[in-house]
């Protein structure tokens, strides 16, 4: 599972190194920033982290991407028992955001596009249960940037996301709409 993390998060900043480089020849703007967040999703809390990118697109709008995981553990009601359910949320999003530009701070909002990787495992006394599936939907964001130093900046957020599965199967019984409150550290390029 480290492994997997690791590769992520090595394509997520080449990612972000290609990006810087394409578009620098044009003097925009470009933000990649670190992101952690308390997520909640089917009433429990738990930790979603992030690698995040925007790159200006015009004076005060911005294209982002951002790439996270998270897993928790749930109880699931199956055949009259409950069992717990462990799940691994892998999200990919993308969107547009517009930035009010100030001295010291910068609000934003942002709405996007959010493809989550769902992968459940249930343990019962007969059988082990796998499920995995791609959930899709909007995402909005809303946030500002605290410009700490010349280049380095805090970010604090809430994002809202509104998922669908692409099929029915055990993970028909999480919600679509999940909630992440938290905060970020960027370098502005």
């Amino acid at each position: 599972m480290l492994t997997k993390l690791s590769s992520i998060v090595l394509k997520c900043s080449l990612f972000g190194v290609i990006l810087f480089s394409t578009f620098q020849a044009e003097s925009k703007e470009v933000l990649l920033e670190a992101k952690a967040s308390y997520l909640n999703t089917n009433g429990s809390w738990t930790g979603l982290y992030r690698i995040e990118t925007n790159i200006q697109t015009s004076k005060n709008v911005y294209t982002w991407a951002s790439l996270g995981y998270a897993c928790y553990q749930n109880n699931l009601l199956f055949d009259q028992e409950t069992f717990p359910m462990n799940v691994h949320l892998v999200p990919f999003s993308f969107g547009f955001s517009y930035l009010f530009k100030g001295e010291s701070w910068t609000p934003y909002i942002g709405i996007g596009v959010n493809l989550t990787n769902t992968k459940c495992s249930l343990e019962t006394k007969e059988e082990s249960i796998k499920s995995s599936l791609w959930h899709k939907g909007p995402i909005i964001k809303l946030g500002f940037f605290l410009h700490v130093a010349e280049n380095i900046f805090l970010d604090l957020f809430y994002d809202c996301s509104f998922n669908t599965p692409s099929s029915l199967s055990l993970i028909q019984n999480l919600k679509n709409r999940s909630y992440s409150l938290g905060a970020g550290v960027g370098f502005k390029f």
